[in-house]
């Protein structure tokens, strides 16, 4: 955290970097990952306030939930055209073979998910306290840990095939006075701790 730099090269012939390595480096702005890096830990560049832009090289394949969590300001990820894992678009870091989104850059009010998704991964809109709407798409399962905390949602709509909202998942969003659950909603088994403590709540509407 003492390093002043505002940009960051990690050393080429780096695999691995590990929980909370780069945790509340402040001043960096940009990180440029090596080619041979392939396992990206969660928290590893968590609360990284002035960090803005992200590649992802081609090897790496692994990223954990919540690697980039509370990055306020991040709002470019490079990603290597080859890179068979992940996709990029519209701001939504996706890994592709569990259908989970990773992170969300700022920037964006108004957010669609992509119909596969199916888990939103822990912290995953912590980038992302401008967003004021959102639509999860039916066939979603999972809504992770802190995954819209202090976001500026002002109502939710969760679909029918919801199965699991995580602790906090809605924490702190201070905008937040309507939840309405979907039309045939039947598979919810479990609300997390805290799910929609410190919001505005005024109404959650059951079909």
């Amino acid at each position: 955290p003492a390093n002043p730099a505002e940009s960051y090269t990690v050393p080429e012939g780096t695999k691995s970097i590990s929980y909370c390595a780069f945790t509340r480096c402040e001043n960096l702005q940009e990180v440029t990952l090596p080619e041979s890096l392939q396992h990206l830990c969660c928290d590893a560049f968590s609360v990284c306030r002035g960090l803005r832009t992200v590649n992802i090289p081609a090897e790496l394949t692994r990223i954990e939930e919540g690697a980039f969590s509370y990055c306020w300001n991040l709002e470019t990820i490079r990603l290597a055209p080859e890179n068979p894992a992940f996709t990029f678009e519209d701001g939504l870091l996706i890994e592709k073979e569990k259908d989970l989104l990773l992170a969300a850059v700022c920037g964006n009010e108004q957010v669609t998910l992509p119909e596969n998704i199916r888990t939103i991964g822990a912290c995953a809109f912590t980038n992302n306290g401008d967003m004021t709407h959102v639509v999860l798409n039916e066939g979603l399962e999972t809504i992770g840990k802190e995954a819209f905390i202090f976001s500026g949602l002002t109502e939710i709509c969760l679909p029918a095939s919801l199965k699991t909202i995580g602790d906090s998942a809605f924490y702190g969003c201070d905008q937040l006075k309507q939840v309405t659950f979907g039309e045939g909603v039947s598979s919810l088994s479990h609300l997390g701790a805290y799910a929609f403590a410190n919001s505005k709540l005024e109404s959650i509407l059951f079909p």
